[in-house]
């Protein structure tokens, strides 16, 4: 990784990031990522979530031992009021990026793209792992930006696979559809009926932030992948619990899960244990454990989005932006 000249930092705007980061050099990112961190090769990952009224924050750290290993604070705050209330987008924050060998801060930048991309690029990677091979019908459950980005990355990894949109919102399923199809060329239709959606479908993926299920489990055949991304504190709510029961589960990380994710809403109820947990992404990605074994497993993979995606995202944007000569420079000490 290119250094950027001590002591000056790199200050990255939202466009400025946008502008660096591509969802198919994010999806390459993350599976080395979940692989590094499989390996043994990440360290002091952690998170902290905090609420008031409609909001709420969280903080995620974790480092990487890329070839230049990198260290990455996060701190996002989320109020899905904001965009009526006061025109602002629901989720806002930065990121801290340091050379974790030489405890440099290297950049400050915006977290929001980021995190979206770096969201749907994992779920892209463990769809990809996952999922059955011949999968081509994809419903995804939500009609915000995550669900936006999820098809673009999807697409990435199953090109000839088709897209159904669902949300509370016909609208906004309505709306996201069209885009998707004129100005993405993607196939993609809406149906407010997200049970409807789910027949026939080979993946599905939750990107809500539903604090009561919106997925039921005997709307699933076997065979079928579904990713559960919405659910990152402990109030949110998107898998109902018995699917868990039926499903091999695979989490992103285990004990975040465990603690904000909808495992731990399974785990509440009595359908399962932490220890049932069948494997993480990382497991399966470095062939420490194996994924699916039959066409008819249900793999459920939970997703709370972890500091390690936020490390290596960021480290590839950090990267792109020093060789384009992005970004401004900062004498935060002087």
């Amino acid at each position: 990784m290119a250094a950027h000249t001590e002591p000056t930092v790199l200050l990255l705007t939202r466009s400025d990031v946008a502008s660096l980061i591509s969802i198919s050099a994010c999806i390459d990112a993350m599976e080395e990522a979940f692989r590094t961190h499989a390996n043994g090769g990440s360290f002091g990952i952690g998170m902290i979530h905090g609420e008031r009224d409609h909001v709420e924050w969280h903080l995620k750290s974790g480092g990487l031992e890329l070839p230049t290993p990198v260290y990455a604070l996060k701190a996002n705050s989320a109020s899905f009021l904001n965009p009526q209330r006061f025109g602002l987008p629901s989720i806002m924050g930065a990121i801290l990026l340091f050379a974790a060998d030489r405890a440099t801060l290297l950049a400050i930048m915006d977290s929001t793209v980021i995190t979206i991309q770096r969201t749907a690029a994992a779920t892209a990677v463990a769809a990809r792992a996952l999922a059955r091979a011949d999968s081509c019908r994809v419903t995804v459950i939500g009609a915000g930006r995550q669900a936006r980005a999820h098809v673009l990355a999807l697409h990435e990894v199953f090109p000839a696979a088709s897209f159904v949109v669902s949300s509370r919102n016909p609208d906004h399923a309505v709306a996201l559809a069209h885009e998707l199809s004129t100005r993405e060329g993607i196939p993609t239709r809406s149906d407010g009926d997200a049970r409807t959606v789910c027949e026939g479908a080979d993946i599905i993926v939750t990107c809500t932030p539903a604090r009561e299920p919106v997925l039921k489990s005997d709307w699933i055949q076997p065979g079928v992948f579904v990713a559960a991304v919405g659910a990152d504190s402990p109030d949110k709510n998107e898998i109902e619990p018995a699917l868990f029961g039926r499903a091999r589960v695979i989490t992103d990380i285990t004990a975040q899960c465990a603690a904000v994710g909808d495992l731990h809403h399974a785990v509440d109820s009595g359908v399962m244990s932490v220890s049932d947990v069948h494997a993480t992404l990382g497991e399966v990605l470095a062939g420490t454990k194996p994924g699916r074994v039959s066409d008819q497993d249900i793999i459920l993979y939970d997703a709370t989005g972890s500091a390690i995606q936020d490390a290596a995202a960021t480290a590839l944007v950090y990267e792109a932006a020093c060789s384009e000569g992005r970004g401004t420079s900062m004498a935060l000490w002087s």
